[in-house]
């Protein structure tokens, strides 16, 4: 049975024993504008797509993309039924685009390629929690928790990178280190920015920096 995003958003605020005010609130949004996204009569946003998926504790793919199961009890945090969770942070770009064959060509190429090289797939919403986390000036975390956090925040733009290239084309793609150094060039992803300066420059002394990534992007661009 392949439910709709509307209903998907119904079957997980219920699932969660959130009212509709209650969730709207949290969405920052009326309580009318919620009704009509349950209702399929307006166009999720993705603003909206990450802060609901938030609320109940899912992933944006969960949400939107194309898989889906036949009752909320199978939803969980998995993007796919082998429990590897990725798309939600790795293909946000297609939340109001073809959510299918082009998609599910990314979604399975990353999971190649992550294999391929020894890669374990995450949750995009820990991956972004850790990350926040990692950055906050008032974290219980030690330093080299906090580096570590961001090398593997880093790490998921790398095979988001790497995956949107043809697999024939990967010998071209730098490897991690490289990119590392070109993200921290040019503080792509941009949220590198909120890094606090004592941890950016360890970085920095560690892998570097060098232009090679366009500004405002994290993709690699083969020729």
């Amino acid at each position: 049975m392949q439910y709709s995003i509307g209903t998907r958003m119904q079957l997980f605020r219920k699932a969660k024993g959130l009212s509709v005010k209650t969730t709207a609130s949290f969405l920052n949004i009326s309580d009318q504008k919620l009704r009509n996204l349950e209702n399929n009569e307006a166009t999720i946003t993705e603003e909206i797509a990450y802060k609901f998926a938030g609320i109940v504790n899912t992933t944006v793919y969960n949400l939107v993309g194309p898989y889906s199961h036949t009752a909320i009890g199978e939803y969980n945090t998995s993007c796919l039924p082998d429990g590897r969770c990725i798309c939600g942070f790795q293909f946000k770009r297609h939340i109001n685009n073809d959510l299918d064959e082009d998609h599910v060509e990314l979604h399975e190429r990353f999971l190649r390629f992550s294999e391929e090289f020894g890669y374990q797939a995450a949750s995009d919403n820990d991956i972004h929690n850790n990350f926040h986390e990692a950055i906050n000036p008032e974290t219980a975390l030690t330093i080299d928790e906090r580096l570590n956090t961001v090398k593997e925040y880093v790490k998921w733009y790398y095979l988001r990178s790497a995956s949107s290239i043809s697999e024939k084309d990967w010998h071209k793609h730098p490897k991690y280190p490289e990119y590392m150094a070109m993200s921290l060039y040019q503080h792509s992803p941009d949220s590198l920015r909120s890094m606090p300066f004592n941890m950016y420059q360890i970085l920095v002394d560690k892998y570097g920096t060098k232009p090679g990534l366009k500004e405002g992007s994290s993709y690699f661009k083969v020729d």
